[in-house]
Parts: structure tokens; sequence; C-alpha cells
């Protein structure tokens, strides 16, 4: 699962964006989420991540002053991390899984090259 709904939305990023979010204490400015050791994703993507997560009802948008804020429900945030934590740990170091993914980028990239493709 590299991408969630069509939007682009790599499943890594996803990860690490919550996993900041969690060590954010459930409250930063998507500057302080890109910024996180965690994340190695640009702006964009991060911002991609975080209306995600606002469809999935984690986050609210919130805009106080000058500054944006993205603000999880803390308790649901919280639960979430807790309960998916484990999982996503082990999705990310797993090597079956990169395995898997590795073979799913393989036969994607062999049929986009097809010429049945064009």
């Amino acid at each position: 699962m590299p991408k969630s709904n069509g939007g682009g939305i790599l499943f890594e990023t996803f990860v690490n964006v919550v996993r900041a979010f969690g060590e954010l204490d459930g409250e930063a400015r998507t500057k302080e989420i890109v910024e996180s050791e965690h994340t190695t994703r640009g702006d964009r993507q991060v911002l991609n991540v975080l209306q995600e997560l606002q469809r999935m009802g984690y986050t609210r948008y919130e805009q106080r002053g000058m500054n944006k804020y993205w603000i999880a429900d803390k308790r649901e945030l919280d639960a979430f991390y807790i309960k998916e934590k484990e999982y996503l740990d082990e999705l990310l170091e797993n090597e079956e899984w990169t395995e898997q993914k590795r073979e799913h980028m393989l036969r994607k990239l062999r049929n986009n090259s097809s010429p049945e493709s064009e």
C-alpha cells in the first residue's frame, strides 16, 4: 500500500507524519512537522498527509494570528498512535514487506514500459 486514495501520499510519509505528531504532543505547525527528525519529505507532502488526517478526523485546522496550526484531537491521535505504533514500526522495518513493495514497484515499472500500455 504505497499510496493512499490516489492522492499521491506515500505510506511511509504518512507513518512519519503521525510519528512526528505524536512526539510534538499532537499540536504543531506544518513547519515543525517538516523539520522533525522523522520527516524527510517536503512541505507539500506533509501538508497532503495533514489534510488526509483531517479528512479521517484525527486533526483539525486552526489559524492563530499569522501562524497556522494543525491540532490533533489529542485523545484520538494518542489512541490511533498507540494502537498502530507496533504495526507501523513493523511495516517500516519488516524485510518481507520491503521485498513485497520492491516486487510491486518492479511489476508496475514493467507494466508501464510494456508496448501494451502505450
